[in-house]
């Protein structure tokens, strides 16, 4: 447990990033556990592909699951249900990239880490847990079970050999 929260199950593919491979997880997590009831993608296609399964399935999304996505694509805002992502400036990560290279010229070193923040955009995939009388949330049961679904690549790999909370799918 991390600051008094259960552990996350991160579940994670050696396959490609698709469509066809959001929808393959999704059928695993509700085989595998029933009682999940939000879903965070390491990418909006994975989500997308969750997304159509559930449709497909008659799963009721938000209610029954949630599911949030990331990197903000901009189609995601216009699927029947608009889906929750996080949202990065990926034109700015690689603007900053071309610039750190340009400035390296060659040189191979460590570098400061550059925060270019992130913004959680919320629709309809995801929705707000009602307040309960103002009163914090102390019992770990009334949590929602969380797993996360990420592709392997090498700095997921690693740090998932830091923390022992994975399950491969």
């Amino acid at each position: 447990m991390r600051l008094g929260l259960p552990h996350h199950l991160i579940g994670r593919s050696d396959r490609p990033s698709r469509l066809a491979v959001g929808h393959d997880l999704l059928v695993h997590l509700i085989e595998a556990h029933p009682g999940v009831d939000a879903v965070s993608f390491a990418n909006d296609e994975l989500a997308a592909g969750a997304l159509f399964e559930c449709a497909r399935r008659g799963v009721r999304v938000p209610e029954d699951l949630a599911i949030m996505g990331f990197s903000g694509e901009e189609i995601t805002s216009h699927f029947t249900l608009a889906l929750t992502t996080v949202r990065i400036p990926r034109h700015e990560m690689g603007r900053l990239t071309a610039d750190l290279l340009a400035r390296l010229n060659g040189r191979l070193g460590a570098q400061p880490p550059i925060d270019v923040g992130f913004e959680i955009v919320q629709r309809q995939t995801t929705h707000t847990p009602a307040p309960s009388s103002g009163e914090a949330m102390t019992d770990h049961t009334e949590r929602p079970e969380l797993l996360i679904v990420a592709p392997m690549t090498p700095f997921v790999m690693g740090a998932l050999e830091r923390d022992h909370t994975t399950q491969r799918l």
